[in-house]
């Protein structure tokens, strides 16, 4: 869960903080690293801000979006990259990051792992911080579109 991977990080961050749906009994004995916000109403585009509900901003290191079953992104649905297709379907390069972008990585988002998606989550994780720090290149955006593409040729679903 999201709380569950929010405890995890705040052992190793100065501060997590967590905007949840879930405001009930989940708040008992965190500590004091993980900090509860508001509803994240948007990310400003070209930047690591976030806008929350009550208007306040917060400039963050990584955000970590945990959605549940739906595939639901409000908040940067219209930044550039980010094209949210109809049936929740996200066209990632490898599953992981928006084409043309070297800032932003969806872990998880695979349909039908097999019992495995802890370990493709952990593998995705690795691969995404490799390039937030620079040490890993993405390609072009043109080699990634082409590798989406032919992965939804080969793949009805496109998942």
């Amino acid at each position: 869960s999201g709380l569950g991977i929010a405890h995890d990080i705040s052992k190793y961050a100065s501060s997590v903080y967590v905007s949840s749906r879930r405001t009930e009994g989940i708040w008992k004995d965190v500590g004091n690293r993980l900090i509860h916000v508001p509803g994240i109403q948007r990310v400003e585009e070209g930047t690591n801000k976030l806008v929350f509900d009550d208007g306040t901003e917060f400039e963050c290191d990584v955000i970590i979006h945990c959605t549940g079953y739906d595939i639901l992104l409000p908040e940067i649905e219209n930044l550039d990259g980010v094209p949210v297709e109809p049936r929740s379907r996200l066209r990632l390069y490898k599953h992981v990051f928006p084409i043309g972008t070297n800032n932003l990585a969806f872990i998880g988002f695979v349909s039908n792992p097999g019992g495995t998606l802890n370990y493709i989550s952990d593998l995705q994780s690795r691969w995404a911080a490799k390039v937030f720090l620079k040490e890993l290149e993405l390609p072009s955006a043109d080699v990634m579109y082409r590798d989406v593409d032919d992965w939804e040729l080969r793949t009805p679903s496109g998942v």
